[in-house]
Formats: C-alpha cells, sequence, structure tokens
C-alpha cells in the first residue's frame, strides 16, 4: 500500500503542478547543490546510485542501507560573503527502511539599515533554514524510491515566511550496476506563511532526468542531467533579440537543461570530478568573455570511516563557489571499537 501511495502522490504532483513556472519565486537556495560532489558535476541531480549521503542529498530515491549510521557536514563559502551548507544523519530501520535527517542553512550575510535619508539605524541579517526529512524504500533488485519532506523557514531583515515541499525521485539500477537512471520532481510545495500578507509565491519547482554509465574497462564514469524539464524555454528577455525571442526551438534552448559531469575513479578511495553547465555559462558569462563560468571540478578521499570532498563551481570571471564535505561513518567507527 505504501509503494502505491507513493507512486500515485508522484505522479499527482508531477503532472498538476508544472505550471507554476511563472511570477517570483521563493526560496531559491533550495536548488542549490548540497554536497560537494553535486557541486562538482555541475549542480544537477545525479543517478549513480552509491548509497552515501552525497547522492541521497541530491536525489532521496539514492538513499539506501550503506548509508546506515553516516554522519555529513558540509560547508560552502558561496558569493559575495554569502554561506550555506548542511548537517545530515542516516540511518537504516526495520519499519520504515533507510530514513535520513538534514538541517540546511543559507546565510546572506550582514546588511547595513538605514531610512530614507540615508540616515543608518544599525545592521541586520538575512538567513533561510530548511529542516528535511528523507526515506527510501527498494520497489525491487532494481528499482527504487525515495521522498524527502522540507520545512522552510526564512528570515529578512524584520519579515519572515514558512514554507513546506517536499521532493519525489525514484531510481533505477541496471543489472551489471554500471548504467543507472534517476527522475526527480523536486521542491514541490506552498508558502505557508508569506512574508506578506496575502502574497503568496511560487517555490522552484524543478523536474529532473539524470543517467550514468561506467566506461568498460575504463576508470572513468560519464553523467548526464536534464534539468528544469516543466520548462522549455529557459531564456531571460533581456538576453534576446525580436528574431531570438520568437524562435520556437534551437540547440541553445535544448542545451540550456542540459548538465554534462564526469568522473576518474581509478579506485575506491580517490577520485576526481568535473562538470559543465551550459545554463550557467550562458547566463552568466560576458559579452565578450565567457571564462570559467559554469565549469567546476573536484575530488574525493574515501575510507571506510569517513570521506572528504571537495568541489568548485564558477560562476563568474569574478565568483567561484567552493564546497567542502566531511562524512563520518559512525557504524565503522563503532565496529572497530568494539573489535580493538
Amino acid at each position: 500500500m505504501n509503494r502505491i501511495a507513493l507512486i500515485v502522490l508522484s505522479f499527482f504532483l508531477s503532472t498538476n503542478l508544472l505550471a507554476q513556472v511563472s511570477g517570483s519565486r521563493v526560496y531559491t537556495f533550495l536548488n542549490l547543490p548540497q554536497s560537494a560532489r553535486e557541486a562538482a558535476l555541475g549542480g544537477a541531480s545525479m543517478a549513480h546510485r552509491d548509497g552515501g549521503l552525497q547522492t541521497a542529498l541530491s536525489n532521496p530515491a539514492l538513499l539506501d542501507a550503506r548509508a546506515d549510521g553516516s554522519f555529513g557536514l558540509l560547508f560552502s563559502p558561496f558569493i559575495a560573503g554569502m554561506n550555506y551548507g548542511n548537517v545530515t544523519y542516516a540511518k537504516e530501520t526495520k519499519a520504515l527502511g533507510t530514513v535520513a535527517a538534514s538541517m540546511q542553512f543559507f546565510s546572506y550575510g550582514k546588511f547595513t539599515e538605514a531610512d530614507e535619508t540615508g540616515v543608518q539605524l544599525g545592521e541586520f541579517s538575512a538567513a533561510d533554514y530548511a529542516l528535511s526529512f528523507m526515506n527510501s524504500r527498494k520497489l525491487s533488485d532494481q528499482i527504487q524510491m525515495g521522498v524527502a519532506a522540507k520545512f522552510i523557514y526564512s528570515s529578512l531583515q524584520d519579515v519572515q515566511s514558512f514554507g513546506f515541499a517536499f521532493d519525489v525521485g525514484a531510481s533505477y539500477a541496471g543489472a551489471d550496476s554500471a548504467f543507472y537512471f534517476s527522475a526527480l520532481v523536486k521542491n514541490v510545495g506552498s508558502q505557508i506563511v508569506p512574508y506578506q500578507n496575502g502574497e503568496f509565491n511560487n517555490l522552484p519547482l524543478d523536474v529532473q532526468l539524470a543517467i550514468s554509465r561506467k566506461v568498460a574497462k575504463a576508470p572513468f564514469r560519464v553523467m548526464a542531467a536534464a534539468t528544469s524539464l516543466q520548462r522549455w524555454d529557459l531564456r531571460h528577455d533581456y538576453q534576446l533579440t525580436a528574431d531570438q525571442a520568437e524562435a520556437r526551438f534551437n540547440l541553445d534552448m535544448l542545451m540550456r537543461h542540459f548538465v554534462l559531469g564526469l568522473e576518474f575513479v581509478p579506485s575506491n578511495k580517490f577520485n576526481l570530478r568535473l562538470g559543465y553547465n551550459y545554463r550557467r555559462q550562458r547566463e552568466l558569462q560576458l559579452d565578450d568573455r565567457t571564462g570559467a563560468a559554469g565549469f567546476s571540478g573536484g575530488l574525493e578521499f574515501k575510507t571506510k570511516k569517513y570521506s572528504f570532498s571537495y568541489g568548485f563551481a564558477r560562476y563568474h570571471l569574478s565568483s567561484t563557489s567552493h564546497h567542502l564535505n566531511l562524512i563520518l561513518n559512525f557504524k565503522e567507527f563503532k565496529r572497530r571499537t568494539e573489535n580493538s
């Protein structure tokens, strides 16, 4: 019964709420990469199911029993003095399968408050928070589904807002565990208490598909994700000429949906990552200089007890975000202590 309810819920939400793409959006911090791995691979959800917290935060359907007892920390010195991160813990249970909880924050920093004449009145801060609960279940040896419920609180100077959202994901693993496919409907929900009475805004809904393939007899894994599938034309009007605005299809429109990634995995203890986000490059490059906007990369060191990951993403000629991930396997620490 639980499986049927989850499937029906996924279908209902993905078909009835896709229209919410226009107008102002709130809680856009929810679409930021929540792991160093995700950031390094271009910022989209992943398909590879390794059971770790980094993939689970990308898509709840990628969470499984291998994350049991894992505790993760992410910190990202973002851009323009902003920073964000999360704290996550996963546990395997008999009744619910694999569950996880995560506290996510985004700090916009300090601001100077002034009146209309320019007289400074002091300082104020602004921040967003989301408390998430994730659960995943196997439907078969190859298919897994997951859901994440998010309780959101936002404080911007002297106004606050509360909201609720959830993600619904599905994952398919090929028989040889070399090919993976995943689907994700992300940030379905609503403001419960808006910033201003009666003025409700849309959440940053995102529908994504992703694939991953291990190259045969080579230490490489290639990945591709299609994002923002609820909306075809992702271009901004201010960037378009009249002729471009009238176009209904071209290669630029198509490529804005795609994020590409590559992992070099010479061993199970170390890997390197590269990513390319075409839409990010097109939106944030300068008119006369492309630079490295849209490119990203990172690395990971892993043992049975912990893993450390670093990821960076180039947003602009003057802006690069950095992401630091530490994941501890408490279950492995306990086992080593008991055997010593």
